[in-house]
């Protein structure tokens, strides 16, 4: 092999020339000819072998993405249930006393419930009752109450601007009672947050009296935002004060209460603020701490007006103490509690019938 630089004769398979030591360069062996529908067929298949590295590539990535997704969802859910579960059992453990009024239950699953059969709307309220007649009749009344708000002091909009209130009048005492968990004793029940009231066909003045005092307890609890910090005979007071405005037959024997009032025979604010009405076992306790109540709010309604009302009930709801409260809406008038009963107790004997 002759060097291309020097042109020395080397053997035929020197690697480099023995005199000048330049490197020689071998040819690459020539293409074998193919034709082109084969060199077409080999451009198409390396194609195609890129193509199936980047297909299935993507697979596993969208695989992988499906996989972390369903693990997610899968561990919210769990987590969610627990939350469920323990939401419902701090529900169930709230006692009736932490409001004053109301006690937050967890209804009986709809399954063991009595169904009811006729639902009547209107334009505040949906009623729910076997009775047609009975819920045309409620249907027909109900709307009379859109003004309990304005007449506490509260206003109409703030309550009214929410989702409707539901009313469930059931057919017997023991209906009631097994969806409620109250006693069947009781006349009627509300439930703050779902806005509904519960009561039974056979209870007496329901439609002019039961209703309208549940309703101004839910009025009351959603001015308040929910807050426990007042005393039950604030509520309590209210809702006998509405009741008392649409059932006179009422009204007779509360006055007969009144009368014993004035002649001494009452409960002292401080203590009626200290009594659990919800415990107490005597009739004649329950009559004078219902009846006083309510003769406490219609004396501060109607000797200071329902501004300071507002202004009172407004502190327990920002989280001023009674006695603070009531010194801040109604001072100089009324200072304390011994300076309420006071003045109330000659109220009432002094205004005539």
């Amino acid at each position: 092999m002759q060097c291309h630089k020097c042109g020395y004769n080397n053997p035929d398979d020197a690697l480099f020339c023995n005199l000048c030591h330049a490197i020689f360069r071998k040819e690459s062996a020539p293409k074998p000819d193919i034709s082109q529908e084969e060199e077409r067929y080999v451009i198409m298949h390396r194609h195609h072998q890129k193509g199936d590295w980047k297909r299935w590539l993507g697979l596993d990535v969208w695989a992988s993405i499906i996989v972390i997704i369903g693990v997610a969802v899968w561990a919210t859910n769990t987590m969610m249930t627990k939350q469920q579960g323990i939401s419902g059992e701090n529900k169930g453990s709230e006692k009736s006393a932490e409001s004053g009024i109301n006690s937050e239950f967890i209804p009986t699953g709809t399954q063991s419930q009595p169904s009811l059969l006729h639902k009547k709307e209107t334009f505040h309220f949906i009623i729910y009752c076997n009775d047609e007649i009975l819920a045309e009749d409620i249907a027909a009344k109900v709307e009379r109450y859109y003004d309990i708000p304005t007449d506490l002091g509260f206003g109409e909009a703030n309550f009214w601007i929410k989702e409707k209130v539901q009313i469930y009048i059931y057919d017997t005492p023991q209906e009631y009672a097994k969806v409620t968990g109250r006693t069947h004793l009781t006349s009627g029940y509300s439930e703050f947050k779902t806005r509904t009231i519960y009561s039974h066909k056979q209870i007496e003045h329901l439609i002019d009296g039961v209703i309208p005092h549940e309703l101004t307890h839910l009025i009351f609890a959603d001015f308040m935002k929910f807050s426990p910090n007042y005393p039950i005979w604030l509520s309590e007071g209210l809702a006998m004060y509405e009741e008392t405005k649409f059932c006179q037959a009422y009204n007779e024997n509360y006055k007969n209460i009144l009368d014993q009032i004035k002649g001494g025979k009452y409960l002292s604010i401080d203590n009626l603020t200290k009594i659990d009405i919800s415990k107490e076992q005597k009739i004649e306790v329950i009559q004078f701490w219902y009846v006083e109540s309510m003769s406490i709010i219609t004396y501060l309604i109607e000797s200071y007006g329902r501004g300071k009302l507002y202004s009172f009930c407004k502190n327990l709801r920002e989280g001023m103490d009674l006695e603070k409260a009531l010194e801040d809406a109604y001072s100089p008038h009324i200072k304390n509690l011994p300076e309420l009963t006071g003045r109330w107790l000659n109220y009432i004997k002094t205004k005539k019938e």
